[in-house]
């Protein structure tokens, strides 16, 4: 009777601490003051925003630095490290190099495309370049989550009953459920991982509402350079067009002068819009989205 009315006890904090209800049950044990352990649904809400802020920051291998001093010069000192699978950290670079990146494998990838096109195979190599660093952040993540379930066990095993024996019997009993958790948890992660290590594939409008805004952010960015060139070389710095015929044709062929078709930089801009689409449509679904992970995660508990 007495381990029941335990094991009862137990139960009823620990699902406290799930949901959130502190002030429910016994709410000496989550009083901030009592134990930093106890409040577990806010530390996995925590966590989670922080892992999410991470993957989000720091989940590519290559990021373009906001300050050129701290960027990779040399787009051929990144051969090493592209082949270096232990390499885990991330590598900032300059807009120069990273665009050099993408040509470079670009140029590796060809095969029976025209010119200005992009095969499947470059994507699925930019992608798979790029989510290097997923697995190793998100087994951190879910060691940190353990470790943390691991010290609430512990501290609610020791408040439930004074009775060392006892709470150890508790805490081992626990923790060893915990651990099998922890198993599946991490065969769970490695089947997501070893998804997104096919060939890219989705069907979420995310990655094609991003691919149209990319574009459109591409061709905003190139009418205004071309308008501007041709205002300060065509037009006296001073571009003032009426609506007639020839004033038209006129900024027509000042426009047409100025672009530059080179279907390398062509194919490696859609590559790369592509590449940001995809990366951004597969984190919603996989270790460090937003939704689908963490629910999970915070799930697997309950």
């Amino acid at each position: 009777m007495f381990l029941s009315r335990l094991a009862m006890r137990f139960h009823t904090i620990t699902n406290a601490a799930l949901t959130g209800d502190y002030n429910a049950f016994e709410s000496e044990f989550f009083a901030l003051g009592y134990s930093k352990n106890g409040r577990l649904r806010a530390y996995i809400h925590a966590v989670n925003t922080q892992f999410s802020d991470n993957m989000r920051d720091q989940g590519q291998k290559l990021s373009v630095a906001t300050h050129t001093a701290d960027a990779i010069e040399d787009a051929s000192d990144l051969e090493g490290l592209m082949e270096d699978s232990e390499h885990l950290d991330q590598i900032q670079v300059t807009e120069v190099k990273f665009k050099a990146w993408i040509k470079k494998v670009y140029s590796t990838s060809r095969g029976r495309e025209l010119p200005g096109n992009y095969n499947h195979v470059l994507l699925a190599e930019l992608f798979h370049f790029q989510s290097r660093r997923w697995k190793d952040m998100a087994s951190k993540h879910l060691g940190a989550v353990h470790s943390q379930l691991e010290s609430f066990i512990q501290t609610l095993a020791q408040h439930v009953t004074q009775d060392e024996r006892i709470s150890m019997e508790i805490a081992d009993k626990v923790a060893q459920h915990l651990s099998g958790q922890m198993s599946r948890a991490s065969a769970e992660l490695e089947v997501l991982i070893e998804d997104e290590r096919q060939q890219p594939i989705t069907y979420n409008h995310y990655y094609t509402d991003n691919v149209q805004r990319a574009r459109q952010g591409d061709s905003q960015d190139l009418i205004s350079t071309v308008i501007q060139d041709a205002a300060d070389n065509d037009y006296g710095g001073a571009l003032h067009i009426s609506n007639n015929g020839i004033d038209m044709q006129r900024l027509i062929k000042a426009l047409q002068r100025r672009v530059i078709i080179d279907m390398d930089e062509q194919a490696c801009a859609e590559a790369r819009a592509g590449l940001d689409a995809y990366y951004k449509a597969s984190q919603l679904s996989l270790p460090g989205g937003k939704e689908e992970f963490r629910r999970q995660r915070v799930q697997a508990g309950d």
